[in-house]
């Protein structure tokens, strides 16, 4: 049986009821966090999934740059973070590239100081729960293009999905444990890691990981003192993922 120590959540990013369903096959306390296009929305999964812990993952239109970033569309980027910023819901900013709009690095390039400012803002001013999801790599340079923040009491989740990562798995796991082991230094109980991928994504490009490596991935956050892996998607989920995870 897994240890205790470290608790498995999933994100979904697709809320199908197939997907959903997946749940069923989840037999220890888990935490969903759930991509929706609006808080009320949001709501509505709450409601009928009330006996699970969800956190609000809002995602915009493509068009409108999908992830939070300064390059997101200013007036997308503005009502989705207000109908959020009084709610006391548990929070999740998904900081990525608006890769499916590539226009809008140069039709917000003039709003990029002012988002960046913006999303900071909103991250400090926050008072309800709030988890920041951000893509490995330089610090420096993923604050400089406002896909990374300073937080005193926001979690930290950093995406390490070891099947989009090239190299031979040996290296992936000497950086993966890199990457558990400093931000748990750095961010002690705030700190998370993003596992995966279990199955597609939105890109529908993602290569999957097979269970076997996914169980390695997780024994090395859980020896590293990582209180919560997150493994992207629960629509992957299915028994053979479920028998790694409760080894």
């Amino acid at each position: 049986m897994r240890s205790k120590k470290m608790r498995i959540s999933f994100f979904e990013e697709f809320t199908t009821p197939e997907n959903l369903e997946k749940l069923e096959l989840v037999k220890f306390k888990t935490k969903v966090y759930i991509a929706a296009y609006e808080l009320s929305e949001f709501k509505r999964l709450k409601e009928l999934l009330y006996e699970y812990e969800l956190v609000y993952w809002p995602v915009l239109k493509k068009r409108e740059g999908y992830w939070i970033s300064p390059f997101s569309k200013r007036s997308a980027l503005c009502r989705i973070l207000e109908e959020v910023r009084h709610e006391p819901v548990h929070l999740m900013l998904d900081l990525e590239h608006p890769i499916f709009a590539p226009w809008l690095y140069i039709t917000q390039i003039s709003n990029f100081l002012r988002n960046k400012s913006y999303i900071s803002n909103f991250i400090a001013e926050r008072k309800g729960e709030t988890t920041l999801v951000e893509l490995t790599g330089n610090r420096h340079k993923l604050e400089f293009l406002g896909l990374s923040y300073e937080s005193k009491k926001a979690n930290m989740a950093k995406m390490f999905y070891t099947s989009l990562i090239k190299g031979t798995r040996k290296r992936k796991e000497k950086y993966l444990r890199k990457i558990c082991v400093d931000g748990v230094k750095e961010y002690g109980s705030r700190f998370r890691i993003g596992l995966g991928c279990i199955t597609k994504g939105i890109s529908r490009l993602e290569p999957i990981l097979p269970p076997e490596e996914l169980a390695i991935d997780l024994e090395i956050a859980e020896e590293s003192g990582v209180q919560e892996a997150i493994i992207y998607r629960l629509g992957g989920l299915n028994e053979e993922y479920i028998k790694v995870i409760y080894k």
